[in-house]
């Protein structure tokens, strides 16, 4: 009776580092409600653990240009536990819809079993509700566009309906990456003229215009170092002969108005490349971290190699980088044929921008 009045009010707080975001915690019920007691924590829910991976193979997204059936997944994944103590029915379906939101595909269906509780039994294996095929394949794209996939798993009663939905939207714009766009933590080197480098491998020829980096702010700010982008090709199965190099020193830049905002570097010469494997990265003119960041939610660590010693090693960090390669014809890119605006290092953010544009010169001296 203290608490159960008009204005009740409490609050969770977190004490962390004021050196950035390296502090998280989340909270996965708030659950308020009369006659309960101490031993009321049994709650009948299933949910999803995860949310949804992307429809393509080997990446999060790829140009549009560079796609074909190929890319796609035959077969996708969720992760679905029982979190109440008592065995419970549930079904799965998913469904796929276009970006007019038209569905595309014949919504598919695992059916109905039973779920055993996640203690003691762990996150269900069944296979048509967790890796069920993928009934769709996306058609040869003439522009940029985007698909949703989503994932629905139902039992009846269930305490919380907000988890029973995930939804995925895999775009097909002009970049290549491996990250799903948030950093839960960051990679970076302490050796000056250290170089960081990620390997990419695409089917289609096509000019290297950019490179988009997030700047993770924690611990120091980076944009007081500098550093020079970079191109590899590929020597055995590390980079080899670099195929670029920025004339001009760049600095880690971040944005304060939209969370995990990426910063886009366009290359001073497009750069263009044969259909194969290369490596973009950076080499610093420093000996302080730079903190790139890095998405822990997908590892892709065995594309990821450093070199401080003259030598390239894999990366021992378990993660996606988060640097993108951005690709396509120049008109795509018309910010970049004024040479002059090119030789004063123009960083615009954020791209795309809905309602405020960050024009950022970071050469002032041309």
């Amino acid at each position: 009776t203290t608490y159960l009045k008009n204005g009740f009010q409490f609050r969770f707080r977190n004490y962390a580092t004021l050196s950035g975001n390296l502090d998280h915690w989340h909270i996965d019920y708030v659950y308020l409600n009369r006659v309960r007691n101490i031993n009321d924590t049994a709650f009948e829910d299933i949910s999803f653990v995860y949310n949804n991976t992307s429809l393509i193979n080997d990446y999060t997204a790829i140009p549009w240009r560079h796609y074909s059936a190929a890319n796609m997944k035959t077969v996708y994944t969720t992760s679905i536990r029982n979190n109440h103590t008592a065995t419970k029915n549930g079904s799965f379906v998913y469904s796929i819809y276009d970006e007019n939101n038209v569905q595309v595909n014949t919504t598919y269906s695992g059916g109905n079993i039973n779920i055993d509780p996640y203690d003691p039994n762990g996150y269900l294996s069944y296979t048509p509700f967790t890796n069920p095929p993928l009934n769709y394949t996306i058609p040869s794209l003439s522009d940029s566009s985007k698909y949703t996939i989503e994932c629905v798993v139902n039992s009846t009663p269930d305490f919380y309906r907000e988890n029973d939905t995930i939804r995925y939207v895999q775009e097909f714009s002009n970049y290549y990456a491996y990250d799903d766009g948030t950093a839960e933590s960051a990679i970076g080197l302490s050796t000056l003229y250290a170089q960081l480098a990620q390997k990419y491998t695409t089917t289609t020829p096509d000019t290297l215009r950019c490179i988009d980096i997030y700047f993770n702010p924690i611990l120091t700010n980076a944009e007081l170092y500098t550093f020079r982008l970079k191109g590899w090709a590929m020597s055995g199965s590390v980079p080899g002969v670099a195929v670029y190099t920025t004339d001009t020193l760049l600095s880690p830049a971040y944005c304060q108005l939209i969370p995990y905002q990426f910063i886009r570097y366009y290359l001073h010469e497009p750069l263009y490349l044969n259909a194969g494997t290369f490596f973009i990265g950076f080499i610093q003119n420093t000996n302080q971290f730079l903190n790139v960041g890095l998405d822990k939610n997908i590892n892709t660590s065995d594309k990821v190699y450093y070199n401080i010693a003259g030598c390239w090693a894999l990366s021992p960090y378990p993660g996606s980088v988060m640097m993108r390669p951005v690709f396509g014809p120049a008109a795509d890119f018309t910010s970049i044929e004024d040479k002059d605006l090119v030789e004063q290092d123009l960083i615009v953010y954020p791209n795309p921008a809905s309602d405020k544009l960050n024009v950022v010169i970071q050469n002032t001296t041309k």
